[in-house]
């Protein structure tokens, strides 16, 4: 008899809060904003009225990396994920078209090895590797881009070693699935413009 009432009460539950949404629809997301000690429940991009003032509610399009020796703006849909193993740390921010990767490694590596790596990882004989320039705090850093042809795709690997004094190796690599005619993705570039915009670098 519990367990029939508990089901009713879920069923209550369920309907009294997804009433607005059909089956196929994610449930929605309620922001609690806290003015002077009350909590009020809106959703996210509605409006809150207190004291006669109309106030929009909605989560930023942004997300800040701060991991470490860059500090930088990038958009919410970009997946997040860390890995670490006794040699390295690995931070990657994985979009629909276009990923950022951050390297930390506890050995000095140079940026020319890890290149010929990721090269031979492609196959050397569908890569092509040329001079990259990235800029950071008005300062321009060399590195290298790979040019990838494999079974009709195309993509960009560019990657920068950063300068530090931890006696660690620093990368930062961006990786562009090209469109069909082999340009820039749109997502690359609005990215890569969020990045340019906001992005901080310091020696420690």
């Amino acid at each position: 008899m519990k367990a029939i009432l508990l089901l009713l009460g879920l069923t209550f539950f369920s309907s009294t809060h997804l009433f607005s949404q059909t089956e196929t629809e994610a449930p929605t997301l309620y922001l609690d904003v806290t003015v002077n000690g009350k909590t009020h429940q809106v959703k996210d991009g509605g409006t809150l009225s207190i004291d006669g003032n109309e106030i929009t509610v909605k989560t930023s399009d942004i997300l800040t990396f701060d991991y470490g020796l860059l500090q930088f703006n990038y958009p919410t849909f970009y997946a997040f994920e860390f890995e670490e193993d006794l040699a390295s740390k690995m931070w990657t921010l994985d979009g629909n078209y276009f990923v950022v990767v951050y390297f930390e490694m506890i050995i000095d590596f140079e940026l020319e090895e890890l290149v010929s790596e990721i090269a031979e990882g492609f196959g050397r004989e569908n890569c092509t590797i040329s001079d990259f320039t990235f800029t950071i705090d008005d300062k321009e850093h060399e590195g290298k881009r790979i040019r990838v042809n494999l079974l009709g795709e195309q993509l960009t690997y560019d990657m920068v070693k950063l300068n530090s004094q931890d006696e660690k190796s620093h990368f930062i690599s961006f990786q562009d699935t090209k469109n069909f005619n082999g340009t820039d993705s749109e997502e690359s570039i609005e990215t890569m413009k969020m990045i340019q915009n906001t992005i901080r670098y310091s020696t420690p």
